[in-house]
């Protein structure tokens, strides 16, 4: 046919460039089942990459053999049989291992992404077209590197970015079904990082994602944009017409499973939504948006980490929202002092009255200090102050024996000085409202620190324990266990 013909000679002048129209033409066609895979070699630059380090498969897989990754091998072999569970060509031991070495030597070629959600999917399909692995490994290289760098990088966040280019997108194509989704919670966007995770291998029919892909190899990442967008137009009314959650997320989840018909979706794809191909537009809508769209994510993931110190804290979303601005806002003085703390004790006393926090300000600034001391200032970041909080304001005196001590144990040797037990117990005496007694916590801990064996000095908190069981005021003030643990 002179379709075939195209295409041989395509192959013939691999590395002469055809003119643009005729290739994406051809592309757009639906390349030659036999040749798919030698054809994406071509398109994607798999072939002149394999060419300048013809052996860096074999040899990442030696590596690997050298230098084990126990978590991420662990990731892959837990999705093995999770990767198109029953498929008649990739269900037997021999594609199951050779799966698994494709993703072992994808996940080293890059340590700072290392193995990435979907990849096993990816890597299966382009098994199915070549068993040849180290195709396979070549092709999917030019994915992550030059095909689609947006989707492969830490914490996802140019793939984030662009699921809000899209939702942007459906906004102005389909202002009719983005209110109808806005209507019923339900978030285009996440569907969007969903389906590019996979490059819509879990949307749409395997045949139908091989079409989808021979337009990748030649438009790359921006083809998707329009395929997303001519998935959406070919269900815009199914959706609409969608009149409960329930459904209409019914509905999304099999949005693509029957589309066979890949030439329609191509062609909708191609002529009513060509701008979405044009990387200039597609940029300009991330710069205009940019601020904005990376508001939103910041505000997304607050509010996802907010909920999350819900959880474990049991504090209201509001009070931690006043402490999560203050902590991000708080001044960081040169000189290495902490600051005025006011504001942070002005939140204190209004948001939690229900609280016994009061002297909340004093512990802060230990945690501070004792942090500083150690240089490891990163280690005392948002969560860790709010479960800090958590603990002294809804436990028992003797939890809050251990964390203060805890936060001065910073290297974790098991002891600490002196004048640190001094200052945690003044702190544990204002909460137990017993701060007249603190002139007889200051004698007991000058008779321990004779008494005691100390290790450089510092006294452990199991023999401050056995020491303060003795002594009856302190057991009364500090609820101190007599049964050691």
């Amino acid at each position: 046919s002179r379709t075939q013909e195209r295409w041989n000679s395509f192959l013939f002048n691999a590395f002469q460039k055809l003119e643009d129209t005729e290739t994406r033409d051809l592309c757009k066609s639906g390349l030659p089942p036999t040749k798919r895979s030698e054809i994406w070699t071509i398109l994607s630059g798999a072939r002149e990459k394999r060419l300048r380090d013809p052996g860096l498969y074999t040899y990442l897989l030696i590596q690997h053999l050298k230098e084990t990754d126990t978590n991420v091998i662990s990731e892959i072999e837990a999705d093995l049989n999770r990767t198109f569970p029953g498929h008649p060509i990739l269900d037997s031991k021999e594609a199951r291992d050779s799966l698994k070495r494709l993703l072992i030597a994808v996940s080293y070629f890059k340590p700072e992404i290392g193995y990435f959600q979907g990849m096993n999917f990816i890597c299966a399909a382009l098994l199915l077209l070549s068993p040849d692995e180290d195709d396979a490994f070549w092709i999917m290289k030019a994915i992550i590197e030059d095909l689609a760098p947006y989707i492969y990088t830490v914490q996802m966040e140019s793939l984030i970015l662009d699921s809000l280019v899209f939702k942007y997108l459906v906004k102005q194509h389909f202002p009719e079904l983005s209110q109808h989704l806005i209507k019923f919670e339900c978030h285009i966007e996440n569907y969007f990082v969903t389906w590019m995770i996979s490059l819509f291998l879990l949307v749409f029919p395997t045949e139908t994602v091989f079409r989808v892909w021979d337009c990748f190899m030649y438009d790359r990442y921006n083809v998707f944009f329009a395929i997303a967008l001519a998935l959406l137009k070919l269900n815009e009314k199914k959706l609409i017409q969608q009149t409960s959650d329930f459904d209409l997320f019914e509905c999304m989840h099999k949005i693509g499973k029957n589309i066979l018909d890949a030439d329609t979706l191509i062609k909708i794809a191609y002529r009513k939504f060509s701008s979405a191909l044009d990387k200039k537009y597609i940029s300009k809508i991330r710069q205009q948006h940019q601020t904005g769209l990376l508001n939103e994510l910041k505000v997304t993931r607050i509010r996802a980490k907010i909920t999350t110190l819900q959880k474990i804290t049991d504090f209201e979303y509001a009070p931690l929202i006043s402490l999560y601005n203050w902590y991000e806002a708080r001044p960081r003085p040169n000189d290495g002092s902490l600051g005025d703390l006011r504001p942070l004790q002005e939140i204190l006393n209004r948001e939690f009255t229900d609280c016994c926090i009061g002297d909340f300000l004093e512990f802060t600034c230990v945690m501070f200090h004792a942090i500083q001391a150690s240089k490891e200032a990163s280690i005392f970041d948002f969560k860790s102050f709010i479960c800090a909080l958590s603990a002294f304001s809804r436990s028992n005196l003797s939890t809050r024996l251990e964390s203060c001590f805890h936060f001065f144990d910073i290297h974790n040797k098991g002891a600490i000085e002196r004048t640190h037990f001094s200052t945690i117990l003044r702190i544990l005496a204002k909460f137990s409202n017993s701060t007249n007694e603190f002139n007889h916590c200051e004698s007991f801990i000058s008779m321990v620190f004779r008494e005691a064996k100390l290790q450089d000095g510092k006294l452990c908190l199991e023999e401050f324990k056995e020491h303060a069981i003795k002594n009856p005021l302190i057991v009364d003030l500090f609820k101190i266990d007599k049964v050691m643990d």
